[in-house]
């Protein structure tokens, strides 16, 4: 008796899975959360004093790593890059290669973040889904957005090794 009730759940949940699904809004996610991943990199830019923005690690490795400027300002740029590459839309220009100075960094990246949400929220279901061409990748339009996610979690990690380096404490990562 007690098998027949177990599965008879396990059904009814397998069941709900297609109803549950089409009541997701992938892009009312995708906005919350790029919107409390860009809230946590400023924090993490902020931290390290304008002064600074110009330091590369100590490395014997070639090529060098980027300055804690050039790193920080690639967030944007990248994140641009996607957004224009599925939505068809032109976002801020680049800062000029070498800018160190931490306002006009900050700066850009608030227009990146003004130019990714507003990217995504017109992006159309076609947009979305359409395979779209980066380097040597093809991907939909989902997957551009979420990985360009994903490269700024990766480079705010490299940001926060670069914080460690010149004896700075990261900010608490808001969901510890």
């Amino acid at each position: 008796m007690r098998n027949i009730s177990v599965r008879s759940l396990a059904l009814c949940a397998l069941m709900a899975l297609p109803v549950a699904a089409a009541d997701y809004d992938w892009k009312a996610n995708a906005l919350k959360h790029w919107e409390s991943s860009y809230a946590f990199t400023y924090k993490v830019v902020d931290a390290m004093p304008a002064e600074a923005f110009g330091y590369i690690p100590p490395s014997t490795a070639k090529p060098t790593e980027r300055n804690y400027g050039g790193l920080t300002a690639h967030i944007g740029v990248f994140n641009i890059g996607m957004a224009s590459l599925v939505s068809g839309m032109n976002g801020p220009e680049a800062l000029p290669k070498g800018t160190t100075d931490k306002a006009q960094i900050l700066a850009y990246l608030h227009a990146s973040e003004e130019f990714v949400m507003k990217a995504l929220k017109a992006a159309t279901d076609e947009q979305l889904k359409r395979t779209v061409k980066f380097a040597n990748i093809e991907e939909t339009g989902y997957e551009a957005f979420e990985g360009a996610f994903a490269h700024m979690a990766h480079t705010r990690g490299q940001c926060e090794v670069y914080l460690r380096l010149q004896n700075i404490l990261p900010p608490k990562y808001p969901f510890e």
